[in-house]
């Protein structure tokens, strides 16, 4: 089974094809920069906050994946980098 994410990718790459959208083009779209959304649609980054508010305002009929991502996201936290003390 596929998680949120990869449908929400999948759905976005998609989106981006019929539009015959550059990279530069669909980021600005989503209102994040051509960098963002090619190491999120890699996989080399995590879907962030900007790109799933991005998608919400741009493509609402996503909402339902954006969600399933967030709770992806709230069962699984993002790994801190470091061992950085925060007192």
């Amino acid at each position: 089974m596929k998680t949120s994410t990869a449908t929400l990718l999948e759905a976005l790459v998609n989106r981006q094809r019929t539009l015959q959208l550059s990279d530069r083009a669909f980021a600005r779209k989503l209102g994040i920069s051509k960098a963002l959304w090619v190491m999120t649609r890699q996989g080399d980054i995590r879907v962030g906050i900007s790109v799933l508010a991005g998608v919400v305002r741009e493509f609402s009929e996503l909402s339902n994946e954006v969600l399933g991502v967030l709770a992806e996201h709230r069962a699984k936290p993002r790994k801190k980098k470091g061992n950085r003390d925060n007192s």
